[in-house]
């Protein structure tokens, strides 16, 4: 009976992550790069003029550096590494593209919740889709539906998936105790998550400009190592990507499918861009003086998190010649080990990009639980269950947690991309 409905789970969630979904992204992203005219461009023209502050307030800065630790999970390095054990080198090419149209949807979804976020006494600035679908569009079924699928997201992917993964991560390098991890995650969690959206910004407002450059420092020696191989990966990632290669025609037509599938739906997932997720956080920002220019600032976490941090982790990867290491572990291991204590510094940054996700996505699933109950006991709760779940989330085996958080995470982007449809007369570029 399990084995029979974890067989249905993966069987939905290959169809809603399929391709009609991906085409869906696809044309929404091509859409709103024409109309607004480049957003991607204006995005780098905008974040140039944030700057960081230590006030207590949840400045531009803050709230663009808590997004990204909110995407920047395992699945940065590890996702990447699947998408070419999957899909070959040229998904590399294909998670680019969809990082360029992704941060055109960045934008729109944060533009429409800033327009309509609200703001209280006791928890100052807040937003998201479900407001915009309920108060603005008079959808309330449908908000609802999105809120569900949120606080479901926010368990599984939260909670448990980085949890687990970064468990299992140390388990196998250093044979560190799942229980252990659990205990320490959990705690580290606890102290951020209790400390509210205040402790949560001023703790990634550091870490994660730092670990972000400590990858990035990583992948730059190793190319640097392999100078030479540069032009010749870039090469044949962009032969990849499109078939180039003696084949028999319904056999490139088929790979060229898988790859573009692969390379989309991990690029979509690694970034998060249409789920709704990110202007949660980001509609707390207090010192929005244009909402035009702020929304242009957070969509360029998409640019780092996908065009410089995913597409670096594919090029290392293959100028170290191991894309062809059908184990995703072992290919890391063989990457990254080139380098003098490159494998600790990998194992350093992943577990700060995990740590750092799961109190971002139990923000997330406060903002359902307050849109769905309306009562702040209820936050509370959620907290307990939160932490709770992080803990057995590390010693647990959670395939169908990944399928089912799979599942969820595109169910979240439908009611959001209709949103954004619907209101796009609204978008000013």
């Amino acid at each position: 009976m399990f084995y029979m409905i974890n067989e249905l789970i993966q069987k939905i969630d290959s169809l809603v992550w399929g391709p009609q979904f991906i085409l869906l992204f696809v044309i929404l992203g091509i859409y709103l790069t024409i109309k607004l005219k480049l957003p991607q461009a204006k995005s780098l023209k905008y974040v140039t003029k944030i700057k960081h502050n230590n006030s207590g307030k949840i400045s531009s800065y803050k709230a663009l550096m808590t997004i990204l630790a909110s995407t920047l999970g395992i699945g940065n390095i590890t996702g990447v590494a699947t998408a070419i054990a999957i899909g070959g080198i040229g998904s590399i090419f294909w998670i680019l593209v969809s990082g360029i149209l992704a941060m055109a949807i960045s934008y729109a979804e944060n533009f429409l919740v800033f327009k309509y976020r609200k703001n209280d006494k006791h928890d100052g600035f807040f937003g998201g889709a479900m407001y915009v679908l309920d108060e603005v569009m008079d959808r309330k079924k449908v908000a609802l539906l999105f809120a569900i699928f949120t606080l479901v997201a926010t368990i599984g992917m939260g909670a448990m998936v980085q949890p687990n993964s970064l468990a299992s991560l140390l388990y196998e390098e250093f044979n560190v105790s799942k229980a252990f991890v659990g205990l320490v995650i959990a705690a580290i969690s606890t102290y951020i998550i209790f400390g509210g959206k205040y402790k949560m910004a001023k703790v990634n407002s550091y870490i994660i400009p730092f670990c972000t450059l400590t990858y990035i420092i990583l992948c730059v020696l190793i190319i640097l190592n392999n100078l030479t191989k540069v032009p010749l990966a870039i090469e044949s990632i962009i032969k990849a990507a499109f078939g180039i290669k003696p084949a028999i025609g319904g056999i490139i037509g088929a790979s060229v499918i898988k790859c573009i599938s692969v390379g989309f739906s991990r690029g979509m997932f690694s970034n998060e861009a249409g789920m709704g997720s990110a202007p949660m956080f980001a509609a707390t920002t207090e010192d929005m003086e244009n909402i035009k220019e702020t929304a242009y600032i957070m969509s360029f976490s998409v640019f780092i998190d996908t065009i410089i941090l995913c597409v670096l982790t594919g090029v290392t990867i293959i100028v170290a010649g191991t894309h062809n290491v059908p184990n995703i572990t072992i290919m890391l291991e063989r990457t990254f080990s080139t380098l003098p204590f490159g494998l600790i510094l990998l194992t350093f940054c992943m577990s700060i990009f995990a740590i750092s996700t799961i109190p971002c996505w139990e923000f997330y699933g406060e903002q359902a639980i307050k849109y769905i109950f309306k009562k702040r006991y209820f936050t509370y709760m959620y907290k307990i269950l939160f932490v709770v779940c992080i803990y057995y989330g590390c010693i647990l085996s959670l395939n169908m947690v990944w399928n089912i958080s799979n599942i969820v995470n595109a169910l979240m982007a439908l009611p959001n991309i209709y949103m954004i449809f619907a209101l796009r007369k609204e978008l000013v570029r």
